[in-house]
């Protein structure tokens, strides 16, 4: 059968005489294509290959192209919100008209292979040839992760001036070939270039360079920078000096406050790179905020005629003015002290992004760990980066005497002895969670070393983010478990940790006192009693539910509340609230926690309150009813409390009030309701 006059037109578009290919790959090379009016005006004469028919778009396909084609089509769907249809290589694109307007650009990039004159949301990126064939295939996990359409150009030859700034190939042997930057014109017939590898110049002939490939990418600018740096950083590790070549475009690198790539000088050596690559490149990342961190080595320019083995390392950084502000002196930092092997006193700008905290001496070796895989775990869970600025001998011990508390004066050396100070940086939660879990650490080693108020609690009176402390008679956490902490932690969304009988809050103001009024309500239990809450018609954080006097005991129900609190990240408990009316008969639930506080514009519940207490009802209505396979009541509390697994009060995890039981003596029940 004939081939259409649009396929044969689509042939002639791309057909280049040989002189063509070897005088004007320049064009493939770098941004700079032939005038957009005249591009346009080729393809619009030669294909006319865009016709619409209602709201939709259709587009006629090459059969070569539609196969692979047709695998693209879902990606351009997510992307540009249209809908798209391939049948007998016609191309259907339906939907708003931005969406297909811009379905329909990106159709015709990948039905032409190469990057449209008039789209203004496609990037490049150049890589050598023998990169994108062992790399082709990889696109699609990328296109999936960041959402953006990405196609490797074909490779014609496309009329152009030879421009400096231009990124290629070329080979002096004709078997191996590097990517080299165009720096103009040389001598007759030559092409003045240098090599990314090494930074050195040379002059090479037409038939020694040739174009490097294109990979396109399309999408939101976001994504689409993402994208570039994600493959670049895989085509680095194959072939030096990738990178550094890109760099050096047009407008690759930004400085606005957006999303921006940005490249940060780090004065270690190559060696030394490596090591931060590989130990610090990831928490700098997190710690910053930063999408992408990553080391490369840029070949010094060299002068002379043959290649110099000379670099600068340098930090690429992808994240918002701020982010980029905070990776570039983090990684600096980071490089002085693996560099130096000490790092001293930090930059005054970075004064104020961090926590500086002292550790005693004896304690050092529990927060480093083997290989410093303590601190590293620590840094990695908290999203920060801790460093060891200086060490201090400190002061000179005391003379006893006989009126002095010895232990005091024991805790008093220790807290000026010896001791190393380290610098906590990352947010300002993140800093604070990390300062409150070494805390912590100091604390199980030293038990006693942070000094107990007579009030027992430490409080920051300041609304923003700090740290109170707070201690008990008992220890708060029954067990080596962490359950309460986790449970409060999620109710009140400011971190909590636990050593014995100490607990530290960190969060801001609001959070750090729903915070303490939640643990008082936790270890209100260990002293025999329910929980008390005072003010409880101003509190919006607090919901209740009435319950019969008799399932207080009730080992189902306990069951049930201890994972409807685990799946809901609330506290849920009895308190000592008795119904007078009833002469006590009545008795209610509690459920209590941060996202109960969240109501409307109108004051009302929100869904999550509904729900949740729908879901406690009916464990209610359940077990009242003898679905709990009739309640056990007056059990000995000895016998309840020590088959619980836990002494003294209820494990209260991350909403998993494991072992918590329910169950009273008779007497202190008689004693509740003489009161």
């Amino acid at each position: 059968s004939k081939r259409s006059k649009v396929e044969q037109s689509v042939e002639s578009l791309f057909a280049a005489t040989p002189e063509e290919e070897e005088e004007d790959f320049w064009g493939a090379l770098g941004e700079k294509e032939t005038p957009p009016d005249q591009e346009l005006a080729k393809v619009e004469d030669s294909t006319a290959r865009l016709k619409l028919a209602g709201e939709a778009g259709l587009l006629q396909v090459p059969p070569e192209v539609a196969t692979e084609l047709s695998g693209k089509l879902e990606q351009v769907a997510l992307v540009t919100g249209a809908s798209l249809s391939l049948r007998n290589n016609v191309l259907r694109i339906s939907g708003d008209e931005a969406a297909r307007c811009r379905a329909e650009t990106y159709a015709t990039m990948l039905v032409e292979k190469r990057p449209g004159t008039a789209a203004s949301d496609v990037s490049s990126v150049f890589v050598r040839r023998d990169f994108a064939e062992s790399w082709r295939g990889g696109e699609w996990e990328l296109e999936e992760q960041l959402r953006v359409v990405i196609f490797f150009e074909e490779i014609r030859g496309f009329r152009s001036l030879r421009a400096a700034g231009q990124i290629g190939e070329a080979s002096t042997d004709k078997q191996s070939w590097h990517l080299i930057t165009t720096l103009g014109p040389g001598a007759p017939g030559t092409m003045r270039v240098q090599w990314a590898g090494d930074g050195s110049k040379a002059e090479l002939s037409g038939s020694q360079v040739r174009p490097a490939q294109r990979i396109c990418v399309c999408g939101d600018a976001p994504n689409r920078l993402q994208a570039q740096v994600r493959i670049l950083i895989a085509a680095e590790q194959k072939s030096r000096g990738i990178l550094a070549a890109h760099l050096s475009l047009p407008g690759f690198v930004g400085s606005g406050g957006g999303l921006c790539l940005a490249t940060v000088p780090v004065q270690v050596s190559e060696r030394t790179m490596w090591r931060m690559q590989e130990n610090m490149v990831d928490l700098v990342t997190k710690a910053s905020g930063c999408t992408t961190v990553e080391l490369f080595a840029s070949p010094k320019a060299s002068t002379a005629g043959w290649r110099d083995s000379a670099t600068d390392v340098y930090a690429l950084v992808v994240g918002t003015r701020n982010e980029r502000w905070l990776a570039g002196q983090l990684i600096q930092v980071c490089g002085a002290g693996m560099q130096n092997k000490t790092l001293g006193k930090l930059p005054i700008q970075l004064s104020g992004e961090c926590r500086a905290m002292k550790i005693p001496k004896d304690c050092m070796g529990k927060i480093m760990g083997r290989e410093k895989t303590n601190l590293i775990n620590l840094m990695k869970e908290t999203s920060t980066v801790i460093l060891l600025t200086k060490e201090e001998s400190g002061s000179s011990k005391k003379d006893a005497n006989e009126m002095d508390d010895l232990l005091e004066m024991m805790f008093d050396q220790l807290r000026d002895g010896p001791s190393t100070e380290l610098a906590i940086l990352g947010a300002p939660r993140a800093r604070l969670q990390a300062e409150a879990r070494l805390m912590m650490t100091v604390e199980r080693k030293l038990p006693g070393y942070f000094s107990r108020p007579d009030d027992n609690e430490e409080l920051d009176s300041g609304s923003g983010v700090a740290i109170d402390k707070l201690w008990f008679d008992q220890d708060f956490e029954p067990d080596t478990m962490g359950r309460r902490c986790t449970l409060l932690t999620a109710a009140s969304g400011c971190f909590s940790d636990a050593a014995a009988k100490m607990l530290v809050l960190a969060g801001s103001g609001m959070e750090r006192q729903l915070g303490r009024d939640y643990a008082r309500w936790m270890v209100s239990r260990q002293r025999g009693k329910y929980p008390h809450l005072a003010n409880f018609d101003a509190r919006k954080d607090v919901v209740t539910v009435p319950a019969p006097k008799e399932l207080l005991t009730s080992k189902w129900l306990r069951k049930h509340l201890e994972q409807l609190a685990e799946d809901n990240g609330t506290l849920i408990f009895f308190d000592d609230w008795v119904d007078e009316l009833q002469q006590g008969a009545e008795r209610r639930i509690v459920l209590a926690g941060r996202e109960i506080a969240q109501r409307d514009a109108d004051g009302n519940s929100s869904k999550f309150i509904s729900k949740l207490l729908e879901e406690a009802r009916h464990l209610l209505d359940t077990a009242a009813s003898g679905g709990d396979k009739a309640p056990q009541w007056k059990l000995d509390w000895s016998n309840s409390w020590s088959s619980s697994g836990w002494s003294g009060g209820g494990s209260w995890g991350r909403g998993d009030w494991k072992n918590w039981s329910w169950q009273e003596k008779e007497e202190e029940e008689d004693d509740d309701d003489d009161d």
